[in-house]
């Protein structure tokens, strides 16, 4: 009998513990509410990142999917936001990240998104035709300016070979105009045809312009000539001006 009683004593008092101990821990508090105009109020207090995003796409009616390394709680209190800011505010504290494909978004972490993004990536290949900037030189500017994956190869640089004699004809090693093909990712590649676009320009010119002027010396110039008389002369478009006798 004793035996029975002190067994039911420490049931009731192990059960007297667990009620105190239920009573003072507080349940997780989450609550999200969407509105007519689709935007939504997030009220969240230490809150599982996954029980969030669950909720929300009950909300939203949308797919989401995320990786078992999204872990973590968040708390906040956010209101009037759309879908993506909502996603956004609560993956953003704690290092995460989504990309949309279709009808589904799914969540990862920052390492894990650079990962599946660098595995898309490819490389692409552009020809970049040369009116004034050399070959050589183009791919001597172009090539800081490539990824680790990147390359560049280059023709058109015509060898001087001309020379007034019978025995060379001048240079045959390439006829056309130069070019630079560049092979690597869209955003570099969009770099260097903005660079290209401010290099490849005509070179500035200087207009070299020589005039003759013929005389006859008779006994009347036996004191010189008079070269002021050409002051007023137009040459080339420029008006002459005054010069020394």
């Amino acid at each position: 009998m004793k035996t029975y009683i002190t067994k039911l004593t420490l049931i009731i008092l192990f059960l007297a513990c667990a009620i105190a101990n239920g009573q003072d821990a507080e349940p997780e508090s989450a609550d999200i509410v969407s509105d007519d105009f689709g935007t939504f109020d997030l009220v969240l207090d230490e809150t599982e990142v996954t029980q969030v995003l669950q909720m929300l796409s009950i909300q939203s009616e949308k797919n989401i999917i995320a990786s078992n390394s999204v872990t973590g709680t968040v708390s906040a209190n956010l209101y009037d936001l759309t879908f993506n800011e909502a996603l956004d505010a609560i993956l953003r504290v704690n290092g995460f990240a989504y990309i949309e494909e279709g009808n589904f978004v799914y969540v990862y972490t920052l390492e894990e998104l650079q990962t599946i993004e660098a595995a898309r990536r490819k490389t692409q290949s552009r020809i970049f035709e040369l009116q004034y900037l050399s070959a050589t030189d183009a791919d001597a500017f172009v090539t800081p300016l490539l990824s680790s994956d990147g390359e560049s190869a280059f023709r058109g640089d015509v060898d001087a070979g001309y020379q007034p004699s019978l025995t060379d004809g001048g240079g045959d090693s390439y006829a056309w105009a130069s070019k630079l093909v560049v092979n690597d990712y869209e955003e570099n590649l969009d770099n260097i045809a903005a660079l290209l676009a401010e290099l490849d320009t005509p070179p500035s010119q200087v207009v070299v312009e020589a005039t003759i002027v013929q005389t006859r010396v008779t006994e009347d110039n036996e004191f010189g000539v008079d070269f002021t008389a050409l002051s007023n002369i137009q040459i080339g478009g420029i008006d002459g001006g005054p010069m020394a006798a």
